[in-house]
């Protein structure tokens, strides 16, 4: 037992045993872990918001003597990381030892220290750290769901297996799903991000883990879909859910509702345009269709003419040549029986002269073309 230097000293000690045996006590008394959590927050948060991080190392201990559920002390840590954020207060030191299984101690250190660089997003620093605290806790469902985060963060290949070892883990629970929900939103590489994510969270909510965070995630997924009624009904839920304070969070919550209001109205304002222009299109092509339909009985018309035209005058020049071949027999019968010079000279004179209007109306035949209409 520690020695007091002064009576105030050994007043103080007295003071922080008697704390600690009422916590102890409310701990016993706790109907459920949920009331165990608020226990342990309520009795830390104030040093949670001091600037020193100490405060990690009396739950480890609470946690040790009071056989507080791995559960319990992952949901307290969680809750006052973000409130150890809030107020700026430095990160713990963690031990790079991977020999073995943590102390509680340690284990506590490294999820504070784990939550603090989710909650500031610092993705290459968790990847760096996660790997080394997995050595020596392999089956640790909260360090395999923060290595899922660091590594969808920064788009790796196998965070999605992390998230989904994580899930799966005996030793899964709220907080390591929630932690695995929000990796799945950074994962805009994963195939059917937006299902998996409205698939754990309906998984979540049949739990009764529903909080703000998780509506927020999944208006978002519902957005993606563009089913943006549903996502309209999750993200307003999530502000409802939305604890006072924290309004920087709020503003998250309130951006992506205006998103989810502007998506709509655009993806309505676009569908209404692709209906005018497939309209328009529709209507053009038919014009062009009529008048190439038009203009292809034009020609075909024409074309008609065309025949028309060569057939007759073949027709008439066949009859011209007809008319030849009977006007020379009956010339050369009348030559032939002509006698006497001015017989023969008229009846060749009549040859020549039936030639020679042979060969103009010929002529004339094979130049005429009649005037189209």
């Amino acid at each position: 037992m520690a020695r007091c230097s002064s009576a105030t000293g050994c007043e103080h000690v007295t003071k922080q045993d008697d704390k600690r045996a009422a916590v102890k006590a409310r701990l016993a008394k706790a109907p459920s872990p949920t009331a165990r959590t608020e226990v342990l927050r309520a009795h830390l948060l104030r040093r949670a918001r001091s600037k020193s991080p100490t405060w990690i190392d009396e739950l480890a201990e609470l946690a040790s003597e009071c056989d507080v559920e791995p559960h319990v002390l992952r949901a307290t840590v969680s809750t006052l990381a973000w409130q150890a954020r809030d107020v700026g207060q430095s990160l713990p030191i963690v031990s790079a030892d991977d020999a073995g299984p943590a102390s509680t101690r340690e284990l506590c250190r490294r999820y504070l220290h784990g939550f603090r660089l989710r909650f500031d997003f610092r993705f290459e620093a968790l990847g760096a750290q996660v790997p080394v605290w997995l050595k020596a806790d392999p089956d640790d469902a909260l360090f395999l769901a923060l290595s899922g985060f660091a590594g969808l963060g920064r788009q790796a290949s196998r965070a999605l297996r992390d998230v989904e070892e994580s899930l799966e883990s005996p030793n899964a629970d709220q907080v390591t799903r929630n932690v695995c929900l929000h990796a799945l939103w950074f994962g805009n590489d994963v195939d059917g991000q937006a299902e998996r994510i409205i698939r754990l969270s309906d998984e979540m909510i049949n739990r009764g883990e529903d909080e703000a965070n998780l509506y927020f995630w999944r208006a978002y997924a519902f957005r993606r879909l563009e089913r943006f009624d549903e996502a309209m009904v999750s993200i307003d839920r999530a502000i409802e859910l939305h604890p006072p304070g924290m309004n920087i969070v709020h503003q998250d919550y309130v951006r992506e509702r205006a998103l989810i209001a502007t998506s709509k109205l655009v993806l309505a304002q676009v569908a209404m345009h692709a209906r005018q222009v497939s309209d328009e299109l529709r209507a053009e092509m038919s014009s062009q269709l009529e008048s190439a339909k038009a203009e292809l009985r034009k020609q075909q018309e024409d074309a008609q003419k065309v025949v028309s035209d060569s057939l007759l005058k073949i027709v008439e020049i066949l009859g011209l040549f007809i008319a030849l071949a009977g006007f020379l027999v009956g010339s050369g019968v009348v030559a032939f029986r002509a006698t006497g010079f001015w017989q023969n000279f008229a009846s060749m004179s009549l040859v020549l002269l039936g030639s020679v209007l042979f060969f103009g109306l010929l002529r004339l035949v094979i130049r005429y073309r009649p005037q189209r209409r």
